[in-house]
C-alpha cells in the first residue's frame, strides 16, 4: 500500500476528496486515515508543520504500518524565479543546509512523468528544508544562490530521513505557492494557494490512476 504524506489539512484533502470511501485509523498521536478508490487503497498521513513533528507523526505511522512507498505531498517556496504558482517541484534530492549529505529520492522520472501526462508543469532537483517560513524575496535569493536549490519546505527533509531508517522508498511532490520575489501572505495569497491546491488535486488524482493502472496489469 502506498501512504501519502502531507503537513497541513488543506494539503491533505486534495487526496481525501479523491477517495470513494475513507476511514480514520485509531492510532495514538497520529492522523492517519485509509482511502478506499474502486481499484486500490491508500494510506493518507497528516503529520502537522515543520520537521519535528513531521519525523514524530511518521515515526509512529510506520511503527504500525510498512507501506511500499511513501510520498510527501504540499505547497513549496520557489526559489528560482523560472518557478511559477501552480508550477510542480518533484525532489530528485533532499538536503537540510550546507554541510549535511542531501538525502537521494525515488521515483522523481515516474513523477514528472506522471506530471507531463496531465500538461502539468513541473521540474526535478534539489529541495531544501528549513526549520522556519522564509517570508523574503532576499533571503530567499541568497539560498539559491549558495545552494542551487530549486524550492523549500519545511518538511521533506525529516520525512525522508525517518523513511530510510525504516526502508521505506521516498517521494516528493510539491506545488509552489510563493514564488521567488513573493512575500508569504502578500497580495493574491489566497488565488496563490487555490493555484497550488488545484495543480496538486490534478497531479494525485493522476498519480492515484497511473497506480491502479498498472496494478490491473
Amino acid at each position: 500500500m502506498v501512504m501519502i504524506a502531507a503537513a497541513l489539512q488543506e494539503e491533505a484533502r486534495v487526496a481525501l476528496d479523491l477517495a470513494a470511501r475513507r476511514s480514520r485509523v485509531r492510532l495514538p498521536g497520529c492522523s492517519l486515515w485509509t482511502l478506499s478508490r474502486p481499484a486500490a487503497q491508500y494510506l493518507l498521513l497528516k503529520t502537522g508543520a515543520g520537521p519535528h513533528r513531521a519525523a514524530d507523526a511518521l515515526q509512529k505511522a510506520l511503527a504500525s504500518w510498512q507501506p511500499r512507498f511513501l510520498l510527501n505531498i504540499g505547497y513549496a517556496g520557489a526559489l528560482r524565479p523560472v518557478l511559477r504558482t501552480g508550477d510542480l517541484v518533484i525532489a530528485a534530492r533532499v538536503s537540510a543546509g550546507a554541510g549535511q549529505r542531501a538525502l537521494e529520492c525515488c521515483a522523481a522520472e515516474r513523477l514528472q512523468a506522471v506530471a507531463a501526462r496531465k500538461g502539468l508543469s513541473a521540474r526535478t532537483g534539489l529541495v531544501r528544508t528549513v526549520d522556519r517560513v522564509l517570508c523574503g524575496a532576499v533571503e530567499k535569493g541568497r539560498l539559491e544562490s549558495a545552494e542551487g536549490v530549486l524550492a523549500v519546505d519545511m518538511e521533506t527533509f525529516a520525512l525522508a530521513q525517518t523513511a530510510l531508517r525504516f526502508g521505506i522508498p521516498f517521494g516528493s511532490v510539491r506545488a509552489v505557492a510563493d514564488e521567488a520575489g513573493d512575500a508569504i501572505g502578500g497580495a493574491g495569497w489566497e488565488r496563490k494557494l487555490e493555484a497550488a491546491r488545484h495543480a496538486l488535486g490534478v497531479f494525485i488524482e493522476a498519480y492515484f490512476e497511473d497506480l491502479e493502472a498498472a496494478g490491473r496489469r
